[in-house]
């Protein structure tokens, strides 16, 4: 077997790329409610905002969102009248968000709003900072619109920004798909491309789209100008061909190899009795009258990696569900979560940072409330055992470093010992690891320095009890 050049990169036990053999098992870990963080209250906000995204800009938080309302306070009138505002909203810490000032856009006479465009339809507007080398600082922010209004032509629509508030339309992207939900885009660095993927439908029977099934496509580009046909993403034969809506693929930011979306399923269901036990079953009934999926179509989130960019392993189980029955929650447009992920201060002081989402609650209903959600360094998955001593063996691969460190977590009476092995049969053994760290470094009995293996085919083993092995990365 050809060891795997891992280098320095931080690698994840997400998936079986550097497992061999093993008896525990890969298990997905969800997010924790810490609070809502935004209430679109402001009166171009409403019931319809969606479709955010946050961007880090050199400790500046960014947040960009769709501004509108869907119905009345009642669901009798179907109130989607605004033009599709796009909004904007800093913060610091990525907790407490403030909307400035811009006097941009008017909207009733006054431009003391935080709206950047209404200039033409927004149905969905996608914001990124471009990390392509020799991009011009002229061009560092792209956005890109889906949708187009009156003598525009239809499809996704590009823009570049220098400060990330005042974009310039630059033009038609590609007219290939349907992007009534928010388009993704961003330079991949591993592939040196850029990395498109949209929303289309397949298995359409006539110009049904309600029976068709939505799904996700990619298209790259080297220069952000010419584009390939879009191609369907693909999952595993054995997955079932689920809608999907929203897909929130992104380079993870901790090890940019890999990528991980977490697209929205959107389910449809038949009326049955349950309806009527959900929250505001009224309003659902008032507005089936527009159409009957806006009161019987449900969302829910989940969560799926890539390698390649065009494969996914997708995970069937919900990483996001509508969660405990609220006033207005089950409906059509929950678990619809914000692009990007961010570092804040964990709840508990003196504790590490961890990953904030972002997701939104009340569709329909009442006005948006952005939600914040809380999930630890790398903690998406983890290789799990047992209290009955699990083990590991990897696939040969290469580092750089001197050192290793692992992000993994026991119990009290839990514990892991990893073993390098080198390919003539040489092992160092590591003391018992027990603790919780994102960033544990390994000390291996007789080997104070792992770089005299650096550069040489290396196997990991461990014996892991009542515990979980998230991360690993060697360092100089």
């Amino acid at each position: 077997m050809m060891p795997i050049l891992i280098d320095n990169r931080r690698e994840f036990f997400w998936d079986d790329f550097l497992i061999a053999q093993t008896n525990a098992r890969i298990v997905q870990h969800s997010p924790v409610y810490r609070g809502d963080v935004f209430s679109c209250d402001r009166p171009w906000e409403g019931s319809g905002c969606s479709y955010f995204v946050v961007v880090e800009d050199n400790g500046l938080f960014r947040m960009y969102y769709r501004g509108s309302r869907l119905t009345n306070a009642d669901g009798t009138e179907f109130c989607n009248n605004l033009p599709g505002f796009w909004c904007y909203a800093e913060s610091r810490d990525g907790i407490h968000w403030d909307r400035p000032v811009l006097n941009m856009c008017e909207f009733e006479g006054s431009t003391d709003n935080n709206i950047i465009l209404n200039d033409r339809f927004y149905d969905n507007f996608y914001v990124f900072i471009d990390k392509r080398p020799g991009c011009p600082a002229g061009e560092r922010y792209k956005g890109l619109r889906g949708s187009g209004g009156g003598n525009e032509p239809y499809g996704l629509h590009s823009y570049t920004s220098a400060d990330g508030i005042h974009f310039t339309y630059c033009g038609l992207v590609t007219n290939k798909g349907k992007f009534d939900s928010m388009n993704t885009v961003f330079w991949d660095t591993e592939a040196g491309e850029y990395r498109c993927y949209l929303r289309d439908f397949h298995d359409v029977p006539g110009d049904d789209l309600n029976s068709g099934i939505r799904d996700i496509r990619v298209s790259t580009s080297k220069d952000f100008v010419t584009w390939t046909i879009p191609e369907r993403i693909t999952f595993a034969p054995d997955k079932e061909d689920i809608p999907l809506y929203t897909n929130q693929i992104q380079p993870y930011y901790r090890g940019e190899h890999v990528r991980i979306g977490f697209p929205t399923r959107y389910i449809h269901r038949e009326w049955s009795p349950s309806f009527d036990h959900l929250p505001a079953p009224e309003h659902r009934k008032n507005r089936m009258a527009f159409s009957p999926r806006f009161g019987t179509a449900l969302s829910d989130c989940v969560i799926m990696t890539s390698r390649d960019g065009k494969y996914f392993d997708r995970r069937d189980e919900a990483f996001m569900t509508p969660g405990p029955e609220d006033n207005c929650n089950w409906a059509y447009g929950n678990c619809f979560p914000a692009y990007g992920m961010i570092e804040v201060d964990a709840p508990i002081p003196g504790s590490e940072k961890e990953i904030a989402l972002f997701a939104i609650r009340n569709s329909w209903v009442r006005p948006i409330v952005l939600e914040r959600w809380g999930i630890r360094r790398d903690g998406f998955f983890s290789l799990a055992s047992t209290y009955k001593p699990c083990f590991l063996r990897t696939k040969p691969f290469i580092f750089k470093g001197c050192r290793l460190t692992v992000n993994f977590s026991t119990s009290a009476a839990g514990g892991m010992v990893l073993t390098l092995v080198t390919a003539d049969g040489r092992q160092y053994e590591s003391c018992e690891l027990f603790g919780d760290s994102t960033c544990r470094v390994v000390d291996f009995a007789g080997l104070p320095d792992l770089s005299t293996l650096a550069g040489q085919p290396v196997t990991l083993e461990a014996v892991m009890r009542d515990s979980h092995l998230y991360s690993m990365q060697f360092k100089s």
